[in-house]
């Protein structure tokens, strides 16, 4: 999910029950930053939870960088537990659209949810439950590009 390259790629990880551990930072969409303007092009990136507990401990980041990249965090189930959720880095990017869908199961963000930069943000609540993991004032921090939809079932 880190490092995309190249234009058109699709990658994809769905967990459907089981535990996944990441004990550091995890992009969704895009890629290495060191040589400027990489991450990929017109490529889809996605990860979905549909059972099972998901427990990243550092940020994740949805469009860490490229161009015209669709890039989603989506819950269906289970429990998944992030440290901080990051629309968009300081990294070069541009016309990406970014998206956390939350269908079902429990989305727990024990930080704070952030937008950088001017990709299309959005978070979507159908449904599920959304839990500040942390005794942080605000969930919505510096995320004024950011679009919160509230479905029938959120």
């Amino acid at each position: 999910m880190n490092y995309q390259s190249g234009s058109n790629n699709t990658a994809r990880l769905v967990q459907a029950g089981g535990t996944f551990y990441n004990a550091t930072n995890l992009n969704i969409g895009g890629g290495s930053s060191s040589s400027g303007y990489t991450g990929g092009s017109n490529s889809l990136a996605l990860v979905d939870v549909t059972g099972g507990v998901f427990s990243n401990v550092g940020t994740v980041t949805l469009g860490f960088n490229g161009s015209g990249n669709t890039n989603t965090f989506q819950v269906d189930g289970g429990v998944a537990y992030v440290s901080n959720l990051a629309y968009g880095t300081t990294n070069p990017s541009s016309g990406s659209s970014n998206a956390v869908i939350l269908n079902g199961g429990t989305l727990i963000v024990g930080g704070g949810i952030t937008t950088v930069g001017s990709a299309t943000s959005t978070f979507t609540w159908n449904g599920g439950t959304l839990k500040a993991g942390g005794s942080t004032v605000a969930l919505l921090t510096n995320a004024p590009n950011l679009t919160v939809t509230v479905g029938a079932g959120g």
